[in-house]
């Protein structure tokens, strides 16, 4: 990840996610990743409420974003069901005594990548507004659903780092 340290993640993490103590030792591990997908969930459960409404306001107010933002939620849904039903739960990863340093960097890094993608997420979906013109609507939907996707890609690389795939 350019431009952040895994030290300055790590920084940033702990203290935004309350419980998140790291990856270093076994018993912190387990912990830490359940805080991590806690706080996430909490934070899409937010982002796919509020869309919802939008959408409400929306479908009464005639405009054709309806389908769009039903998508949106759809995979905002999806994606918080994997973060409450993660596939590797007990895999030797959070038991593991020592992990490579590497390992553990990509890990603080797709943290913090995907926290600020949160953070963009929250923003940009509070901007949504029945008085902007088409046109405006439509490029911020894009972006928006285009982030929900960088969400999810993020979410399956870091599993992959979890689950050892590609070492």
């Amino acid at each position: 990840m350019e431009g952040t340290t895994s030290t300055s993640a790590i920084a940033e993490l702990t203290k935004t996610i309350n419980g998140y103590e790291g990856y270093h030792t076994p018993k912190n591990r387990d912990k830490t990743d359940e805080k991590f997908r806690e706080f996430l969930s909490s934070k899409l459960d937010s982002i796919a409420e509020r869309l919802s409404r939008i959408e409400e306001q929306f479908q009464s107010s005639g405009k054709n974003h309806k389908e769009f933002l039903h998508q949106a939620i759809a995979s905002l849904k999806t994606i918080i069901y994997s973060l409450k039903n993660p596939c590797y739960c007990n895999h030797a990863f959070f038991s593991q005594p020592v992990l490579s340093s590497e390992k553990i960097a990509q890990l603080y890094d797709y943290d913090f990548q995907i926290k600020e993608q949160i953070e963009i997420l929250d923003e940009e979906s509070s901007q949504l507004i029945l008085d902007n013109n088409d046109t405006e609507l439509n490029d911020m939907l894009n972006h928006l659903y285009d982030v929900i996707d960088g969400v999810n890609q993020s979410l399956t690389e870091r599993e992959f780092v979890i689950m050892g795939n590609g070492e």
